[in-house]
């Protein structure tokens, strides 16, 4: 579970008692007590792109074997579209993709 202050502009994970700041792109000790609304891993990613002022810019790579079964291909198409969703810019493919 982790916890968004978008009144901060930071995500909190009381569990590990951390804080990500999106402007320097590491997880911090935190100071105090998470404050905000519970989020999931995807709604964190979605912020982090559209909502945090501070959008990752590089790609991201979705790499697999060259030989992929269905199975496999499944799973990297699914992950690529979920990053696509919230907004990464997703590299996919090659020499047989």
């Amino acid at each position: 579970m982790l916890i968004l202050d978008s009144e901060h502009n930071v995500l909190h994970d009381p569990d590990l008692r951390l804080v990500f700041d999106p402007a320097r792109r590491r997880w911090l000790a935190a100071a105090g007590a998470a404050v905000g609304r519970e989020c999931s891993w995807q709604q964190a990613a979605a912020w982090l792109q559209r909502g945090s002022g501070h959008p990752v810019r590089a790609p991201v790579a979705v790499v697999g074997p060259r030989h992929a079964g269905p199975e496999e291909l499944a799973t990297a198409k699914a992950i690529g579209s979920g990053l696509a969703e919230v907004g990464f810019a997703v590299l996919c493919g090659g020499r047989q993709g």
